[in-house]
């Protein structure tokens, strides 16, 4: 059962249609991994600049045993 946590910089989801992305990352994850879209859970978490570090880099990214396979470059 594939789950898919989207973060982001707030002010996006002002704009953004969240059936749409969700749709979107279901079908890639449904191809991807073979599993059935009753299956995928998704969640979309705008994050306050301020808080990317402790609520994005120290929860995800700098986790041990998450495995980063597009880290960003800045």
């Amino acid at each position: 059962m594939p789950h898919i946590n989207l973060s982001f910089h707030q002010g996006p989801e002002e704009t953004l249609d969240p059936e749409a992305l969700s749709q979107a990352l279901t079908e890639i994850v449904t191809k991807k991994l073979g599993v059935e879209s009753q299956y995928v859970s998704i969640t979309i978490q705008p994050v306050a600049k301020e808080d990317w570090s402790v609520l994005v880099i120290d929860k995800y990214i700098n986790q041990s045993g998450y495995q980063v396979v597009k880290p960003v470059t800045y």
